[in-house]
């Protein structure tokens, strides 16, 4: 691997982690409570009982709706469909893939987007191209993906009460595209820092009370391995 390839593929890296913290750090459905809702980045999604070692990893993928003890037993990397009960909402990749992404697979073992449509039916698939802020949505339309329109830049979940777009801004030092969740008025869904920072109002309008509350954040931010005195 040259010098330039080595360090795209760091920076890719680097994009993918903060990428899906961010939108773990934002994404609060205003319709479950918080302890009924998974966000996950890089985390094996485990599908078939009888292949037990067959797994798909997404970026990130958002679930709702889930036993709360689920949730709080959650200390491992692994989501197995058949134990939880609950496939997710909705899953990314970003691109371009990581190195790992091209794994060998095993004979009779179906592409990712296969499981994601066919074996899951997770309901929408979302892929952005960091270079060109391409972003994709596809959801599942009988037992195929479609490709969706976006309006005004803004893909509308209905069942989740959240828009997904792109927003261009400063997350952890680096000023470039993002993909953020808003809510129905187009409000950017605050971080924690954004909250600390006073732009509670600009950015959280049409929230309901309470779905932001401190210990909902510092239970999300331990979720992810974060220390929030450290944030």
């Amino acid at each position: 691997m040259t010098e330039n390839n080595s360090k795209n593929t760091t920076l890719a890296r680097n994009y993918h982690r903060l990428q899906s913290q961010l939108c773990s750090l934002t994404f609060f459905p205003p319709r479950y409570s918080s302890d009924r809702i998974l966000a996950a980045a890089d985390r094996n999604i485990y599908y078939d009982p009888r292949n037990p070692t067959w797994c798909e990893s997404p970026h990130w993928f958002g679930v709702v709706d889930l036993s709360p003890s689920r949730i709080a037993s959650k200390g491992d990397r692994g989501y197995y469909i058949w134990q939880e009960g609950r496939r997710p909402i909705v899953a990314m990749e970003f691109l371009p893939p990581r190195t790992q992404d091209k794994r060998p697979r095993s004979p009779g073992q179906p592409t990712a987007w296969e499981v994601y449509e066919q074996i899951l039916g997770i309901p929408f698939y979302v892929t952005f191209d960091q270079a060109s802020d391409n972003l994709k949505v596809f959801r599942l339309g009988g037992d195929r993906y479609e490709r969706q329109e976006l309006k005004n830049g803004i893909f509308w979940f209905p069942r989740l009460e959240m828009g997904l777009g792109l927003w261009r801004g400063e997350y952890r030092g680096w000023r470039r595209s993002w993909l953020r969740w808003c809510d129905s008025r187009g409000n950017l869904i605050p971080t924690p820092e954004e909250l600390e920072a006073g732009r509670t109002e600009p950015v959280t309008r049409g929230m309901t009370k309470g779905d932001r509350s401190s210990s909902t954040l510092i239970k999300r931010l331990k979720q992810l391995g974060i220390v929030p005195d450290r944030i």
